[in-house]
């Protein structure tokens, strides 16, 4: 981080690197991990229907916190 601040970038700590891939965020106090392959897709799955892409997005959310 120092040696890109010395070429006038300005990087912001989004996270930390694991051994396995994926994104978690604190939910509800518990470390939730994402299937953010699932969510990148769904919009395709729904063919743009709106309703059920948010159907689909809820129904990630509560398996993901039932994980």
């Amino acid at each position: 981080m120092s040696e890109a601040a010395a070429h006038g970038w300005a990087p912001i700590r989004l996270g930390r690197v694991v051994a396995k891939p994926g994104i978690s965020l604190p939910l509800g106090g518990k470390l939730v991990l994402l299937d953010i392959g699932r969510i990148r897709n769904l919009f395709a799955e729904a063919n743009g229907d709106i309703e059920k892409y948010m159907s689909g997005l809820y129904l990630i959310d509560e398996c993901s916190r039932a994980a």
